[in-house]
């Protein structure tokens, strides 16, 4: 699975590097079709997710079968491993589950699939070569690590993508430069990579943006700048008291 990948010394390891996945990455799906996850020439490391569903009445486990190549015909492509997971008895196409892959330089891929109605999860490692048990368990945590960082992207993507959403249905220029201010703010904290400033910017990002949002409330524009006057003044005087205190 490593054709293609350089390899680098440990020093490097967790630098941001511009290393392609040489081929696409996907699972069997009904009519021993190819569904692909990871892309050929993905830049890696990477985590990605896609969502499936159970196929007939009743079914009660899911087999995740693992494949390289680019051929839509499954029998064309490289078989890699499979696991499975149970699902709840339903009717065809009501019991879903993600599957998410998450592939590093080293060329090791986890494969792990979640039951969304009962938050069950299951996971395989395919790994080429040989490594220590240390060795493996140092990848494993790099890998949760790359999940992670794939979800808070995904949350930061949504969370930008409404911001932009009610500034451009919100003509009060003064509540447009709130947004601008909050969006710098929130940017600027997450590349420190804090992650409790992270947290509690993106806490605050979320309530002001609830404030302001026409889809959430009726306010008049008035009424919106009195409210978030209101709660700036409070904010102050509690940052106030804490310094003093301290």
């Amino acid at each position: 699975m490593t054709v293609g990948m350089k390899e680098r010394n440990k020093a490097f390891k967790e630098r941001i590097l511009t290393d392609v996945c040489p081929f696409t990455l996907g699972i069997e799906v009904i009519g021993e079709r190819f569904a692909p996850i990871i892309s050929r020439n993905a830049t890696v490391p990477t985590s990605r997710s896609q969502f499936f569903s159970t196929t007939e009445d009743n079914q009660t486990v899911i087999r995740i079968a693992i494949y390289q190549g680019e051929s839509l015909n499954i029998a064309e492509n490289l078989f890699l491993g499979d696991f499975e997971i149970n699902v709840p008895r339903n009717s065809a196409g009501r019991e879903n589950v993600e599957v998410r892959f998450t592939y590093d330089i080293n060329g090791i891929l986890e494969a792990e699939v979640t039951a969304l109605s009962t938050g069950e999860k299951r996971n395989k490692l395919i790994i080429n070569g040989e490594m220590s048990e240390e060795e493996k368990n140092e990848r494993i945590k790099i890998l949760e690590e790359l999940k992670i960082q794939s979800e808070n992207q995904y949350k930061d993507k949504l969370l930008i993508e409404r911001a932009n959403r009610i500034f451009s249905e919100i003509v009060n220029m003064e509540i447009r430069n709130r947004i601008s201010t909050y969006l710098d703010k929130y940017s600027l904290i997450v590349r420190t990579g804090d992650k409790i400033s992270i947290q509690k910017a993106k806490k605050e990002f979320i309530n002001f943006l609830d404030k302001i949002d026409p889809e959430m409330n009726d306010l008049g524009i008035d009424d919106i700048l009195l409210d978030i006057n209101e709660n700036e003044d409070e904010e102050i005087m509690e940052e106030d008291e804490l310094e003093f205190w301290n």
